[in-house]
């Protein structure tokens, strides 16, 4: 997972982003140079594609910098969308700025692409909405799903199992199962994971680095130390790691 301006970036999510970068070059391409009988669409004398690339540039990173590409985003379909209907404007205006700004410093008439960066953006924020329904909800692949770890092995694990495996479709996917709290019902869940995740030192935040796990969920009522028993309460350190 990498870390790009403040927000966490799943290598799935990566292979997503440059589907989405090379389609958005592809549409001002297109209406940079293919007439539809619509004067903002059409740039006297072809594009220039350094332009255009840059402007692709500049789109993707502000895709990255407003969390578009976040697990928790960019694979949720409902968010995803939420997310773009309120920022895909501001990246509009963005590569506006750019547009003046190149255009004072390069010495080059950039007002034909004002236009095409408005129906591009338009088109874009469509098009990327199916893409994305298409993986999520469609393909419905494992590796585009919030990786889970769960605290417990009672009812409310096995309900989150459940939940896993029917009724959660593209939203989320279990990484394991840690023996934890005073119910305890291992049968059916799997894996269960060894329980000095949480007598070891630092065990636990290795073990979520090394799974990119997204997300813990503690599903024991009973979450204090056992009777009897030493280091088998939450690790409070590793967590706050």
């Amino acid at each position: 997972m990498l870390r790009v301006f403040g927000h966490y970036i799943a290598y799935p999510a990566l292979f997503l982003a440059f589907l989405e970068t090379l389609l958005f070059f592809c549409i001002l391409y297109f209406l940079a140079n293919v007439p539809l009988g619509l004067g903002f669409s059409i740039v006297a004398h072809g594009a220039d594609t350094q332009i255009l690339s840059l402007l692709t540039v500049v789109n993707f990173l502000s895709m990255v910098s407003v969390g578009l590409y976040n697990r928790s985003v960019s694979f949720k379909l409902r968010s995803s969308i939420q997310r773009g209907a309120k920022t895909f404007p501001l990246i509009f205006i963005v590569l506006c700025v750019f547009l003046y700004l190149y255009g004072g410093v390069a010495q080059v008439r950039t007002d034909a692409y004002y236009g095409v960066c408005m129906v591009a953006v338009t088109a874009f924020f469509l098009v990327t909405s199916i893409v994305r329904g298409i993986f999520i909800d469609v393909i419905d692949l494992d590796v585009f799903k919030r990786r889970v770890l769960v605290f417990g092995c009672g009812p409310l694990a096995e309900k989150i199992d459940q939940l896993a495996k029917h009724t959660a479709k593209g939203h989320f996917g279990t990484v394991g199962y840690l023996a934890f709290g005073e119910e305890r019902n291992e049968a059916g869940l799997r894996p269960i994971l060894p329980e000095d995740l949480l007598e070891r030192r630092h065990a636990l935040a290795e073990f979520v680095r090394q799974w990119h796990v997204d997300e813990i969920v503690v599903a024991a009522k009973e979450r204090r130390r056992q009777k009897g028993r030493r280091d088998v309460g939450l690790p409070v350190w590793d967590l706050l790691e």
